[in-house]
């Protein structure tokens, strides 16, 4: 009897691990959350001064190209702060030189003229050439003869005459056309005693007038070069590209990649 009761309770009573097994998987249900549609924010609130990133006091040099002028002084006013200007055009005049913008990421540490070469170079010959104004043949960053032209037309477009990188250039100029006028009449005449008599003597003075001329036109080619037009190192003007949209000017140092002459 016990025996039989024992097995029928083990057939009827189950643990709960054995339940749980047995056990199907309930129903799905559906959960729902109350929404609103509104703004995402979160407020924050800080205590602080708001000062520029970059302090510089501005000062005006006196303009390149200038003689006798004993202080600078703008001769024209500046565009306003945050006023867009394109390449080329003339934003300030001081002493009656132009300060004008081009287009460049390299600093212009140093006057370029004749003779100089770089990347600084190359960057005015690309400024020129996008203002129409062809350095050719000069070679890229390789200041020449084609450089010189195109800026001195440059400078003729806005209106002012270009910058001389010799101070007294125009008469070191004058006085090498001089000689070479003077070489000229000198090997004419000497031609001429030589048609007229063809003598040692008159040859070897037609052969001293050529190597005189000849020594005078390379004289005059290197007072010309000499000078030539020449782009000033900068004053303490600058053009900040802000946006895609244009440029803007403000007055700052020139530690921008975007300058200003």
């Amino acid at each position: 009897m016990l025996t039989g009761a024992s097995v029928a309770a083990s057939l009827v009573v189950k643990s709960p691990a054995q339940v749980a097994a047995e056990a199907g998987a309930p129903e799905q249900g559906v959960l729902t959350a109350p929404a609103e549609k509104r703004v995402l924010k979160e407020s924050v609130m800080l205590r602080g001064t708001v000062v520029a990133e970059q302090s510089v006091d501005v000062t005006v040099s006196a303009a390149a190209g200038t003689t006798g002028v004993s202080r600078a002084v703008v001769t024209k006013a500046p565009e306003p702060v945050g006023a867009k200007v394109t390449a080329g055009q003339v934003i300030a005049e001081v002493s009656g030189r132009p300060v004008s913008a081009l287009k460049g990421r390299v600093p212009v540490y140093r006057d370029l003229k004749s003779g100089t070469s770089g990347d600084d170079v190359k960057q005015l010959q690309y400024a020129l050439h996008e203002l129409g104004h062809a350095p050719s043949p000069d070679a890229r960053g390789v200041y020449g003869a084609g450089t010189r032209r195109a800026l001195a037309a440059f400078y003729t477009s806005i209106g002012y005459d270009p910058v001389s990188s010799q101070p007294d250039g125009a008469t070191a100029v004058q006085d090498a056309q001089d000689a070479v006028t003077v070489a000229e009449r000198t090997e004419q005449d000497a031609e001429d005693a030589l048609d007229a008599r063809a003598t040692p003597e008159t040859r070897r003075a037609v052969e001293r007038a050529e190597q005189d001329l000849e020594r005078a036109r390379i004289r005059l080619s290197e007072a010309q070069a000499e000078a030539g037009s020449m782009l000033p190192a900068p004053r303490r003007w600058c053009i900040c590209r802000r946006s895609r949209r244009g440029w803007t000017a403000c007055l700052r140092c020139w530690a921008r990649p975007s300058r200003a002459r």
